[in-house]
């Protein structure tokens, strides 16, 4: 069975027992029903959109986006509106993914969402690099980085500084990558988020590689197999490890081509 769809299906089953406990309730107003379901319709939405159901997912959200509008939760319609542009974004329209994305942004900043307004310039920032507009995809990320920065979410900077990275060498410019890389995997290390902190030692380790500079791209592949292996994650040992085994080839052909 694929795990990731079996617990999107619990996750699903839960939250309707909730939303069912929650319209029997005879403690609450209609107002506050109405934010819980709400709240379960965007739930459910993005579960739909991590399967793959994207019909349904764009049912939930605007039901959601209609009840929100209706009770007045602008943080709850700014939600609806940002998971709508998820999946027109994940459809490949990017047009319309924009158009919610800056509907979404401008109620957060009007509400001071300050948290919120820096993950949707993350998402403007993806339209933009996927359209190919590089430039105005680095001005998201680095607006959105000072964000970060400045209410102190640490993984959040660390994930917008591998995302700038991430454009910089597509770019080719690299050394800011590298750089940015660099920070990234320190400091997702530092705070113990694993997964993102392999995404950022992949890159730093294709940038090091691309620069020729194949002791520091060993040197953060014998990193990341520690975090691996401190983090018991099997599947990313062994894929360092292996990733580790391919440097030391290209090292090894390099230099019986360089006695011929």
């Amino acid at each position: 069975m694929n795990h990731a769809r079996s617990d999107l299906k619990a996750a699903e089953t839960e939250i309707r027992r909730l939303e069912s406990l929650a319209r029997t309730s005879t403690e609450r107003t209609a107002d506050e029903a109405d934010r819980i379901r709400s709240l379960t319709l965007n739930d459910l939405g993005e579960i739909a959109r991590r399967r793959g159901d994207q019909e349904a997912a764009v049912e939930y959200n605007e039901k959601g986006l209609a009840i929100n509008r209706g009770i007045g939760d602008r943080l709850g319609e700014a939600t609806s509106l940002r998971n709508l542009g998820n999946v027109a974004n994940m459809r490949g329209d990017l047009e319309t993914a924009a158009n919610y994305y800056e509907e979404s942004l401008a109620i957060v900043r009007e509400i001071s969402g300050r948290s919120a307004e820096a993950g949707i310039l993350i998402n403007l920032g993806d339209v933009a690099q996927t359209r190919g507009d590089l430039n105005t995809a680095a001005e998201y990320l680095k607006k959105s980085l000072a964000i970060k920065r400045e209410i102190g979410d640490r993984s959040g900077e660390a994930r917008c500084l591998n995302n700038i990275g991430s454009v910089a060498y597509i770019c080719d410019d690299h050394e800011t990558a590298r750089s940015r890389f660099a920070t990234a995997a320190d400091q997702l290390i530092g705070i113990g988020a694993v997964d993102d902190a392999e995404t950022a030692l992949t890159n730093l380790i294709d940038v090091c590689e691309t620069m020729g500079d194949m002791g520091a791209a060993r040197e953060w592949c014998e990193q990341a197999l520690e975090v691996a292996e401190q983090a018991d994650r099997e599947g990313m040992h062994e894929k360092f490890r292996q990733r580790l085994a391919s440097l030391d080839d290209n090292d090894t052909d390099d230099d019986k081509a360089s006695e011929k």
